[in-house]
């Protein structure tokens, strides 16, 4: 910055002695002589017999002896000067620009320092806002999916159990769960298809986990080795901060976490 003000600075003080030292040639004046209305005198007739009769009018003449004898306007001589250029004027414009240049460069620090902000303050709430974490077990002695050879369906009845492992509380809303058997996995699953309900729990502080007995059916049994069950399901719920989000997850039918696809997210 003072390097700037420096050669600013010079710039400045050689215009203005470049313009002290220009001569500006003075315009000439007119080379005419002035008519006889200018010197103050009236010219006399030409005709001594008309003095004394001014009320007679003059005898007529034709149009084209009184364009011939209509007097000449004077002429004045032009002289063009270029017109040297003004040192303050120079110097104005050069620091309206300095000036206008260190409002831009003010304006881009600003703008990275905010958006600097920004993105401290959205690190900040993700690392704050709630986080949830699920698991399923086995309840009423049930050990593994039961198949009904009479309706062709699979069933399970299960505990899931969610806990709140981030560092500030949320409200739990409506969710959904459900249970589909599948050739290959697919990349990522429909939540859509869920069908079981998940009741909405309210508010939820951080350790403190709330549970769901379901019993979940699904069409078809998963033959071993060729297809997978997969259990899953979606819970929306509100963080601190106001804002709506959602945590997935996915279990097979050992009820271990699938964690070869996308499953278990908080989004």
């Amino acid at each position: 910055m003072r390097i700037f003000l420096i050669l600013f600075a010079t710039l400045a003080v050689s215009l203005l002695t470049t313009n002290a030292q220009q001569q500006v040639p003075e315009n000439g004046g007119p080379t005419a002589k002035g008519r006889q209305s200018q010197g103050g005198k009236r010219d006399k007739p030409s005709d001594p017999s008309a003095v004394g009769h001014f009320a007679a009018e003059p005898p007529s003449q034709p149009k084209t002896q009184i364009h011939e004898s209509a007097p000449t306007p004077d002429v004045y001589s032009v002289k063009i000067v270029s017109q040297p250029s003004d040192g303050w004027y120079i110097a104005y414009v050069a620091i309206t620009a300095f000036v206008a240049l260190i409002g831009f460069g003010t304006l881009c620090v600003i703008w990275r320092q905010t958006n600097h902000a920004g993105r401290q303050v959205d690190a900040l709430m993700s690392a704050e806002r709630a986080r949830m974490w699920f698991s399923v077990e086995w309840q009423c002695g049930n050990s593994r999916l039961e198949y009904s050879s009479e309706r062709n369906t699979t069933l399970a009845v299960l505990r899931l159990t969610c806990e709140n492992v981030g560092k500030t509380p949320a409200q739990i809303l409506n969710g959904k769960i459900g249970m589909a058997i599948y050739k290959t996995l697919p990349e990522r699953l429909d939540f859509n298809l869920a069908t079981g309900a998940l009741s909405a729990k309210g508010l939820v502080s951080a350790g403190k986990p709330v549970v769901w007995d379901i019993s979940l059916e699904c069409e078809g049994f998963a033959d071993i080795g060729i297809e997978r069950t997969v259990i899953f399901g979606i819970v929306p719920y509100l963080d601190v901060f106001g804002e709506k989000q959602k945590a997935t997850f996915g279990f097979d039918s050992t009820l271990s976490m699938i964690t070869d696809r996308p499953y278990n997210q908080n989004t």
